[in-house]
Protein backbone atom coordinates (compact mmCIF):
# COMPACT_ATOMS: atom_id res chain seq x y z
CA UNK A 1 0.00 0.00 0.00
CA UNK A 2 2.89 2.29 -0.65
CA UNK A 3 2.45 4.82 -3.28
CA UNK A 4 5.44 6.99 -3.54
CA UNK A 5 9.27 6.27 -1.89
CA UNK A 6 12.63 8.34 -1.81
CA UNK A 7 15.55 7.86 0.13
CA UNK A 8 18.16 9.85 1.00
CA UNK A 9 21.54 9.25 3.31
CA UNK A 10 20.75 6.64 5.77
CA UNK A 11 16.91 7.38 5.67
CA UNK A 12 13.97 6.22 4.13
CA UNK A 13 10.72 8.88 3.31
CA UNK A 14 7.41 7.02 2.26
CA UNK A 15 3.88 8.05 1.22
CA UNK A 16 1.38 5.15 1.35
CA UNK A 17 -1.93 5.35 -0.82
CA UNK A 18 -4.13 6.26 2.28
CA UNK A 19 -1.87 9.62 2.01
CA UNK A 20 0.03 8.72 5.06
CA UNK A 21 3.64 9.93 5.58
CA UNK A 22 6.13 7.68 6.95
CA UNK A 23 10.30 7.85 7.98
CA UNK A 24 12.44 5.49 9.41
CA UNK A 25 16.81 5.77 9.63
CA UNK A 26 18.67 8.45 10.80
CA UNK A 27 17.62 11.08 12.47
CA UNK A 28 20.29 13.24 14.07
CA UNK A 29 18.80 16.14 12.65
CA UNK A 30 15.02 15.93 12.99
CA UNK A 31 14.81 14.65 9.46
CA UNK A 32 12.41 12.58 9.24
CA UNK A 33 9.77 14.96 11.26
CA UNK A 34 9.16 12.62 13.94
CA UNK A 35 9.46 16.12 16.53
CA UNK A 36 12.80 14.27 17.73
CA UNK A 37 16.16 13.05 16.92
CA UNK A 38 15.97 9.17 17.56
CA UNK A 39 16.78 6.90 14.64
CA UNK A 40 14.35 4.25 14.06
CA UNK A 41 15.19 1.20 11.83
CA UNK A 42 10.94 0.63 11.12
CA UNK A 43 8.39 3.22 9.86
CA UNK A 44 7.06 5.78 11.89
CA UNK A 45 4.21 7.72 11.20
CA UNK A 46 4.62 11.43 10.47
CA UNK A 47 1.85 13.33 12.36
CA UNK A 48 -1.58 12.05 12.15
CA UNK A 49 -2.44 13.70 8.19
CA UNK A 50 -4.25 11.69 5.18
CA UNK A 51 -3.44 14.25 2.62
CA UNK A 52 0.57 14.19 1.34
CA UNK A 53 1.10 13.30 -2.30
CA UNK A 54 5.15 13.96 -3.18
CA UNK A 55 7.95 13.74 -0.77
CA UNK A 56 11.66 14.10 -1.22
CA UNK A 57 14.76 13.12 1.40
CA UNK A 58 17.83 14.52 1.47
CA UNK A 59 20.76 13.06 3.23
CA UNK A 60 19.51 15.59 6.67
CA UNK A 61 16.39 17.22 5.64
CA UNK A 62 13.49 16.21 3.81
CA UNK A 63 10.59 18.23 2.04
CA UNK A 64 6.50 17.27 1.06
CA UNK A 65 3.53 18.22 -0.96
CA UNK A 66 0.48 17.77 0.49
CA UNK A 67 -2.58 17.13 -1.98
CA UNK A 68 -3.53 20.95 -1.85
CA UNK A 69 0.07 21.83 -3.67
CA UNK A 70 1.78 23.16 -0.02
CA UNK A 71 5.26 22.64 0.05
CA UNK A 72 6.89 21.76 4.20
CA UNK A 73 10.17 21.12 4.98
CA UNK A 74 12.21 19.93 8.09
CA UNK A 75 15.74 18.60 9.12
CA UNK A 76 18.75 20.40 8.85
CA UNK A 77 19.04 24.13 7.87
CA UNK A 78 22.69 25.07 7.85
CA UNK A 79 22.76 26.72 4.47
CA UNK A 80 19.18 27.24 4.13
CA UNK A 81 18.20 24.38 2.23
CA UNK A 82 14.65 24.75 3.71
CA UNK A 83 13.77 28.29 2.29
CA UNK A 84 12.75 29.42 5.59
CA UNK A 85 14.85 32.42 5.99
CA UNK A 86 17.33 31.46 8.63
CA UNK A 87 19.10 28.57 9.61
CA UNK A 88 18.01 26.94 12.79
CA UNK A 89 16.90 23.26 12.30
CA UNK A 90 13.20 21.61 12.25
CA UNK A 91 12.06 18.34 13.64
CA UNK A 92 8.78 18.64 12.65
CA UNK A 93 6.86 20.30 9.08
CA UNK A 94 7.64 23.98 8.71
CA UNK A 95 5.12 25.82 5.77
CA UNK A 96 6.84 27.29 2.51
CA UNK A 97 4.23 28.32 0.05
CA UNK A 98 1.84 26.98 -2.13
CA UNK A 99 1.37 25.92 -5.79
CA UNK A 100 4.35 23.50 -5.85
CA UNK A 101 4.23 20.80 -8.02
CA UNK A 102 7.40 19.23 -7.94
CA UNK A 103 10.07 19.02 -5.02
CA UNK A 104 13.31 17.30 -4.54
CA UNK A 105 15.93 17.27 -2.04
CA UNK A 106 19.52 16.77 -2.65
CA UNK A 107 21.02 13.85 -1.41
CA UNK A 108 23.87 15.12 0.15
CA UNK A 109 21.38 17.44 2.22
CA UNK A 110 22.58 20.76 1.32
CA UNK A 111 19.84 22.34 -0.98
CA UNK A 112 16.49 21.70 -2.78
CA UNK A 113 14.63 22.39 -5.50
CA UNK A 114 11.30 22.96 -6.46
CA UNK A 115 8.91 22.76 -10.12
CA UNK A 116 5.54 25.35 -9.15
CA UNK A 117 2.84 24.67 -11.01
CA UNK A 118 3.53 27.56 -13.27
CA UNK A 119 6.52 26.39 -14.77
CA UNK A 120 9.19 28.40 -12.85
CA UNK A 121 12.11 26.42 -10.88
CA UNK A 122 12.85 27.73 -7.51
CA UNK A 123 15.79 26.93 -5.30
CA UNK A 124 17.41 27.30 -1.64
CA UNK A 125 20.65 26.64 0.00
CA UNK A 126 24.34 25.83 -1.31
CA UNK A 127 24.72 26.58 -4.19
CA UNK A 128 28.52 26.42 -4.20
CA UNK A 129 28.81 24.52 -7.21
CA UNK A 130 26.62 26.13 -9.56
CA UNK A 131 23.57 24.02 -9.45
CA UNK A 132 21.23 26.44 -9.07
CA UNK A 133 22.45 26.98 -13.07
CA UNK A 134 21.73 31.22 -12.25
CA UNK A 135 25.83 31.94 -13.41
CA UNK A 136 26.36 31.94 -9.64
CA UNK A 137 27.68 30.22 -6.81
CA UNK A 138 25.66 31.71 -3.97
CA UNK A 139 23.91 30.40 -1.28
CA UNK A 140 20.14 31.42 -0.42
CA UNK A 141 18.49 30.73 2.57
CA UNK A 142 15.07 31.69 1.33
CA UNK A 143 13.23 30.29 -2.07
CA UNK A 144 15.01 32.07 -5.08
CA UNK A 145 13.74 31.66 -8.81
CA UNK A 146 15.86 30.67 -11.06
CA UNK A 147 15.54 32.27 -14.62
CA UNK A 148 16.53 29.78 -17.31
CA UNK A 149 18.54 30.63 -20.19
CA UNK A 150 17.39 31.31 -23.50
CA UNK A 151 18.76 27.69 -24.92
CA UNK A 152 16.53 26.50 -22.59
CA UNK A 153 13.27 28.06 -22.74
CA UNK A 154 13.51 27.06 -25.91
CA UNK A 155 12.16 23.50 -25.43
CA UNK A 156 9.47 24.38 -24.02
CA UNK A 157 8.18 24.06 -20.31
CA UNK A 158 9.86 22.62 -17.82
CA UNK A 159 8.48 18.57 -16.89
CA UNK A 160 10.65 17.45 -14.28
CA UNK A 161 13.84 18.14 -12.14
CA UNK A 162 16.41 15.85 -10.53
CA UNK A 163 19.12 16.49 -8.10
CA UNK A 164 22.11 15.09 -7.15
CA UNK A 165 25.02 15.35 -4.71
CA UNK A 166 25.77 18.95 -6.25
CA UNK A 167 24.08 19.37 -9.55
CA UNK A 168 19.93 19.51 -10.98
CA UNK A 169 19.27 18.32 -13.92
CA UNK A 170 15.89 19.94 -15.72
CA UNK A 171 13.45 17.63 -17.87
CA UNK A 172 12.13 19.59 -20.79
CA UNK A 173 8.33 19.22 -22.49
CA UNK A 174 10.83 18.52 -26.13
CA UNK A 175 12.64 15.94 -23.95
CA UNK A 176 15.45 17.37 -23.59
CA UNK A 177 17.72 17.23 -20.30
CA UNK A 178 19.71 20.20 -19.57
CA UNK A 179 22.27 20.32 -16.38
CA UNK A 180 23.96 22.62 -14.15
CA UNK A 181 26.39 21.78 -11.24
CA UNK A 182 29.93 20.48 -10.13
CA UNK A 183 29.66 16.78 -12.05
CA UNK A 184 28.75 19.14 -15.21
CA UNK A 185 31.19 22.26 -14.95
CA UNK A 186 34.49 20.00 -14.18
CA UNK A 187 33.35 17.43 -17.12
CA UNK A 188 32.21 14.19 -15.13
CA UNK A 189 29.58 13.01 -16.34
Amino acid sequence: NWKQIDTGGLKVSAIKTDGTLWGWGINGNGQLGLGNTIQYSSPKQVGALTNWSKGSAGAYHTLAIKTDGTLWMWGRNDDGQLGLGFNEYRTTASLAWTDVKTVRASCEGWFATVLKNDGTLWFAGYGGNGQFGNGTNDTYSTWTQTELSGDITGSGAITDIAVGENYTAILMEDGTVWACGDEFISGNT
